[in-house]
């Protein structure tokens, strides 16, 4: 997928843990621990604007859009220490004013005493697609995805109840639907990155359909892939930075046309 890399990423957007987009706008947010910002970019990953959000940022993982309102999800789990979760609904900011809402919610069947990184209530994923949320979990034990929905308008905490799994056999981090496709991304924990997408059908739930699915390459190659969001010609996906002792892996922004998906 190297050859599909758009730029890197500007500081302080290290830590991009997730990608939506409109009106030629792409929006992107750090990880957990990170100040509470949220950032535009342009197509070329150019930071345009920081916007400083008046809620915190205890595991920020996702970021996704309607017509109205962006949601960013404050659903990250890795330790399995939590157990209600937050979206945060926002009017479309242009600014630190922004008024916002919360949409709440718990896993029917979590357990307590979760051992980190050994259970299926993380998640990383959200799309908003006909008048719901939808989020697809990473479920580090079963190496697999859960879809729950949840509504966009409530204001009680909404007890999730499982709709459907499908073994991804990787770590999903991000979700977007675009044309009647769903696409998840991901990666396993020995660093192959893949990208999935699911042809949805009216009425049927998304994973109804057989499933295409491209390996784009190595985490030590690529960076840590974490947000995904399209225009009508292709995929932007963004990946995380890496600093180790022997990996110094800039945040990278990449577009992949729809066109080198076809095979």
């Amino acid at each position: 997928m190297k050859k599909f890399k758009v730029a890197s990423i500007e500081a302080p957007l290290y830590e991009t843990s997730g990608l939506a987009s409109s009106q030629n706008i792409l929006f992107s947010i750090n990880d957990g621990g990170n100040p509470s910002h949220l950032y535009t970019l342009d197509s070329i990953g150019k930071i345009i604007q920081t916007i400083t959000l008046p809620f915190p940022n205890t595991d920020w993982e996702a970021i996704t859009t309607d017509d109205h309102s962006l949601y960013i999800g404050d659903f990250g789990n890795n330790s399995g220490k939590r157990d209600v979760f937050t979206i945060f609904k926002i009017k479309t900011p242009t600014d630190s004013t922004a008024t916002f809402s919360k949409i709440r919610f718990t896993y029917q069947n979590q357990t307590d005493n979760l051992t980190p990184y050994q259970h299926d209530f993380d998640c990383e994923a959200m799309v908003y697609h006909n008048q719901q949320i939808h989020i697809f979990t990473k479920n580090w034990l079963s190496n697999t995805t859960t879809h729950y929905s949840l509504s966009s308008l409530s204001t009680d905490v909404q007890n999730l109840q499982a709709l459907e799994n499908y073994a991804t056999n990787y770590l999903v981090t991000d979700a977007y639907i675009h044309q009647n496709t769903l696409y998840l991304i991901g990666y396993t924990r020995s660093g192959s990155c893949f990208l999935s997408s699911f042809e949805l059908e009216d009425g049927k739930l998304f994973f109804s359909k057989p499933l295409k699915k491209h390996r784009l390459g190595s985490v030590l190659k690529l960076g840590q892939i974490e947000g995904i969001t399209a225009t009508d010609q292709g995929l932007y996906i963004s990946a995380e930075g890496i600093k180790k002792s022997f990996l110094n892996i800039k945040p990278t922004l990449y577009f992949i046309p729809f066109s080198a998906l076809k095979d």
